[in-house]
């Protein structure tokens, strides 16, 4: 009776065993499936978006000033969708991923602050 009790335990510790190695292997190939980030990525972002790691995968974002999947970026014309914060008196220019403003003639500041230039004449 003693040896069959001994062999159970046995046979009790062996099965455990089996299952540890068994949940060890899968956390090991979840892990593996998850490490795929920016650095080993074989996709491809535009030159206009960063790549991102998410849980799991990676994505690419297009940069600030460009819309688009990541892949495909194309710029945001800030001047005529009117998401620039150029004065007034001030013209918009787009640029690539971005946006200038300069004062209108007969103005002064930096684009986006402009002030009437006042012209005093002197009658003599």
């Amino acid at each position: 009776m003693f040896i069959i009790i001994i062999i159970i335990i046995i046979i009790i510790i062996i099965i455990i065993i089996i299952i540890i190695i068994i949940i060890i292997s899968i956390i090991i190939i979840i892990s593996e499936l998850n490490v795929e980030d920016c650095g080993t990525n074989t996709q491809l972002c535009n030159r206009n978006a960063v790549c991102k790691t998410m849980e799991g995968s990676s994505i690419c974002i297009c940069h600030p000033g460009y819309t688009g999947n990541g892949k495909i970026c194309t710029d945001i014309n800030e001047c005529t969708t009117n998401v620039h914060n150029c004065d007034a008196n001030a013209f918009c220019s787009n640029s690539e991923g971005s946006y200038n403003c300069t004062c209108s003639p007969g103005y002064t500041g930096n684009g986006t602050s402009c002030s009437g230039i006042y012209i005093i004449c002197l009658l003599l």
